[in-house]
C-alpha cells in the first residue's frame, strides 16, 4: 500500500534525532551522520531478521481503529518473531476528530490511515471486514449491545467475512482486544461474539462451502485468548476479570529497538492523533494478562508463551514429518537462520546465511509437494508457513546487502487519459556483489506502460544506482481513486545474490491518485426549503482543474423535473493544473413543490468533464489522500 514515505521517514528520523538530543545531549553532535545511516541500516536489517524466528501466526480482532492491543502486537513481532495481524471491523466513521474537520466518511478515511500507519510503524498485517464506503459494517456510533451492533452489520455478512480473513490468513492464535460484558461497548462486544463463532465456523468445511469452492480451506484456529481484565479504564462500565493462563511481558526492554515493547506499542499508537492516543510509558516491568478462552491442542493451566504447544520454528515443522530427507531439509532451512542471527550485524555474514537459506526453503518446499503433496492438510500447511519464510528471507537480504529501492512518479494525481513517468531505482549501498538486477512493473489492468529506461540483468557495483523509466499512460475509463483500495501500482526488483535469486517489491514514495478533470465543489452540501415560504435560493460551485495546462469547462446542474437554474450553465477557463474556479447559480424550485428529499446534481463537459468533487485529506502523519464522491447537493423540503 502506497504511502508518503519521503514525508513519513523525515518525521521518524527527526523524533529519533530529538530523543538521541534529549539522552545524549550535546554527544550527538559530534555522532558523524555516516554512523546514524549506518545505525538505521542495522536496526532495518534486525527487523527483517526477527520474522524468521518464529512459523506461528497472532491475529487481534477489534471494532475500530486504535482497538489493538499494540503492546501485545509489538512483543508478538519484535520478541517472538510471529506474523502478527490486525482485524478491524470498520473504519472509525463514528469517532471523535482531534485534529480537524473530518467526519462520518472522511474521518473513516482519516482513521484509516492512522492504522495503516500504526500498524506499519510494527510490521503489522492489516485486514477489515469494511470493504467499502457504504459498507452496513460500519462504525454508526455507541451501541448498547452486540445483538444491536450484529443486527445492524449483518451477522452473517460480518461472520463470513470474517471467517474469509482467517481462512487466508491461517492463523494459530486469535485474541480479541475486548471482553464480551455488560456495559462495553456494543461493537467491541460484536467483534468477540463473532471471533468466538470464527474459531468453529471457520473449521466447518460446511460453513461457507462458497470459499472452501473458491480454493480456500477450512482452518482450525488452535487457541483464543480474552484479556483477563476489561481494559475499558474508565470509559467503559465494564470491570470484568477472568482466571489469568499467561502474562505477556510487554515491558521486556529490546536492546537492539532501544525501547520497551509498551512504548513500540505506544509509538504506533500516536499515529491515532485524530483520537489523541498515544502516551508515555516509563521503562520498566509490565505485563497484559491473558485468559485462555478456546483451544484445539492440549493446553496446561499456566503457560509462559501463548505459543505454547504449538510448532515454533522450522525445525519444529521438522519434527512433523517422518520423511528422511525432508526432515533434514527443513533443519537446514533453520541451521541457515539460526546462522544468520549469529552473524548479525556482519552484513556479508548475514547475507550468506541467507543465500543458503533461500536455497533450502525451495528444496524443501519442492520436498513438501513431492513427499507429502499439497492435497494433504499437513503438506499445505508447512509449505504455506515455509512460503511466508521465503518471502520474509528475501526481504531480509535486501537489507543486508543495503540494497535501496525506490517507486516514484513524475505527477502523483493524474486524470482518465493522462500519462505519468515512473521511475523505479534499486542503489547498493553494500559490499556483497548484488547480480542480474532487473527492474518491472506491476499496473492496474488497463494501465499500459512504455519503457524509456530498461534494467534488465545488470550487476550493481558499490554506491551504484540501477534507473528504469516508463510513461504510463491511464486508461480513459480508469477507477477514480478509492482510499480504502488505492491503485496497485508496484515496482519489481529481481536480483541474485551468492548466485540465488530473490525478489523484493516497492510501492510509490505517495499514493498516485486518479481524479476527475475537474473537482466540482459544491457550497452548501445540503440545503432545506421551507415550503411555508418557498423560493429560490444559491449555490456555489468550486471547480479545481486537476488536467495537465491549461482546459476548459462548461459546469451545469442537474435538477429535478420542474426546477429552473440561472443562469443554465456557465464556461470556465483554466490556465493551468491546480487553478480554482467559481460559478454561481440561482436555484428555482417549482411551485407545487412537495416535501421530500431531493438532490441537485453537478456535472462539467467538454474539454474537462465530471461529475465528482474531489476531498483532499492531508495531514502530517498520514499523508495524503482522497475522496472523490457525486458532485451533488441533498435538498429536504418541509413546513416549518
Amino acid at each position: 500500500m502506497a504511502r508518503s514515505k519521503v514525508r513519513k521517514t523525515a518525521q521518524r528520523l527527526v523524533s529519533f534525532a530529538l530523543a538521541l538530543v534529549v539522552s545524549l545531549g550535546a554527544a550527538l553532535i559530534a555522532q558523524p551522520l555516516e554512523a546514524q545511516a549506518a545505525e538505521r541500516a542495522t536496526v532495518a536489517l534486525w527487523k527483517a531478521l526477527t520474522p524468521l524466528k518464529s512459523v506461528n501466526t497472532f491475529m487481534n480482532t477489534g471494532a475500530h481503529p486504535d482497538d489493538e492491543r499494540s503492546s501485545v502486537l509489538a512483543y508478538v513481532r519484535h520478541a517472538l518473531g510471529a506474523h502478527t495481524i490486525s482485524l478491524n471491523a470498520n473504519r472509525g466513521e463514528g469517532g471523535q476528530n482531534a485534529i480537524g474537520t473530518e467526519y462520518v466518511h472522511a474521518l473513516g478515511v482519516v482513521r484509516t490511515r492512522e492504522l495503516q500507519e500504526a500498524s506499519e510503524a510494527n510490521g503489522v498485517e492489516l485486514r477489515f471486514l469494511t470493504r467499502e464506503m457504504g459498507d452496513p459494517i460500519w462504525d454508526f456510533g455507541f451501541s448498547k449491545s452486540p445483538e444491536e451492533t450484529l443486527e445492524q452489520w449483518g451477522h452473517e455478512l460480518s461472520l463470513e467475512r470474517l471467517v474469509r480473513i482467517i481462512r487466508e490468513t491461517r492463523p494459530d492464535v486469535v485474541m480479541p482486544s475486548f471482553l464480551d460484558s455488560y456495559g462495553q461497548h456494543g461493537h467491541h462486544r460484536a467483534m468477540t461474539v463473532l471471533t468466538m463463532e470464527a474459531y468453529d465456523a471457520a473449521a466447518d468445511p460446511n460453513a461457507f462451502p462458497e470459499q472452501i469452492a473458491e480454493g480456500l480451506r477450512p482452518w482450525q484456529i488452535k487457541k483464543v485468548y480474552l484479556p483477563a481484565e476489561s481494559g475499558s479504564g474508565s470509559v467503559y462500565a465494564d470491570n470484568t476479570s477472568l482466571p489469568v493462563n499467561v502474562s505477556v511481558p510487554v515491558g521486556e526492554y529490546d536492546p537492539i529497538l532501544g525501547a520497551s515493547y509498551v512504548q513500540l506499542g505506544e509509538e504506533s499508537r500516536a499515529y491515532h492523533k485524530s483520537q489523541d492516543m498515544g502516551a508515555f510509558y516509563a521503562e520498566g516491568p509490565s505485563y497484559v494478562t491473558l485468559h485462555l478462552a478456546k483451544a484445539s491442542i492440549p493446553v496446561n493451566e499456566q503457560e509462559s508463551s501463548i505459543f505454547d504447544g504449538l510448532p515454533q520454528t522450522v525445525a519444529d515443522l521438522a519434527k512433523l514429518v517422518s520423511d528422511a530427507a525432508l526432515k533434514a531439509k527443513l533443519n537446514e532451512v533453520q541451521a541457515a537462520i539460526d546462522a544468520a542471527f549469529e552473524a548479525y550485524p556482519k552484513n556479508a555474514e548475514v547475507a550468506k546465511a541467507l543465500t543458503d537459506g533461500l536455497t533450502a526453503v525451495r528444496e524443501a518446499r519442492a520436498l513438501v509437494a513431492e513427499k507429502i503433496g499439497l492435497e494433504d492438510e499437513l503438506g499445505y500447511d508447512i509449505d504455506f508457513r515455509l512460503a511466508r519464510k521465503e518471502r520474509q528471507m528475501e526481504e531480509a537480504l535486501a537489507k543486508a546487502v543495503l540494497l535501496v529501492t525506490r517507486l516514484q512518479a513524475s505527477e502523483y494525481e493524474v486524470t482518465r487519459g493522462a500519462t505519468t513517468t515512473l521511475t523505479l531505482t534499486a542503489f547498493q549501498g553494500g559490499q556483497v556483489p548484488v547480480e542480474d538486477v532487473s527492474l518491472s512493473l506491476s499496473l492496474p489492468r488497463g494501465w499500459k506502460a512504455t519503457a524509456t529506461a530498461v534494467v534488465n540483468g545488470v550487476d550493481l557495483a558499490y554506491n551504484k544506482t540501477a534507473t528504469a523509466k516508463w510513461d504510463v499512460t491511464i486508461p480513459t475509463n480508469a477507477e477514480y481513486f478509492d482510499p480504502y483500495h488505492p491503485h496497485e501500482i508496484t515496482g519489481v526488483i529481481r536480483f541474485s545474490v551468492n548466485g540465488v535469486s530473490a525478489v523484493v517489491t516497492v510501492e510509490p514514495q505517495e499514493y498516485v491518485a486518479v481524479l476527475p478533470d475537474v473537482a466540482l465543489r459544491t457550497d452548501p452540501e445540503n440545503a432545506v426549503i421551507n415550503l411555508d415560504q418557498p423560493g429560490s435560493f444559491t449555490i456555489n460551485v468550486v471547480a479545481t482543474n486537476y488536467k495537465a495546462g491549461q482546459a476548459t469547462t462548461v459546469v451545469m446542474p442537474v435538477l429535478p423535473e420542474g426546477w429552473t437554474a440561472q443562469p443554465s450553465m456557465q464556461r470556465l477557463s483554466f490556465a493551468r493544473k491546480g487553478e480554482v474556479k467559481s460559478a454561481t447559480f440561482t436555484i428555482t424550485p417549482p411551485s407545487s413543490l412537495q416535501a421530500g428529499g431531493y438532490e441537485i446534481g453537478f456535472r462539467a463537459v467538454g474539454g474537462a468533464s465530471s461529475d465528482s468533487s474531489v476531498q483532499v485529506i492531508e495531514y502530517d502523519h498520514i499523508g495524503r489522500t482522497y475522496m472523490v464522491e457525486k458532485a451533488v447537493v441533498d435538498v429536504q423540503a418541509f413546513p416549518v
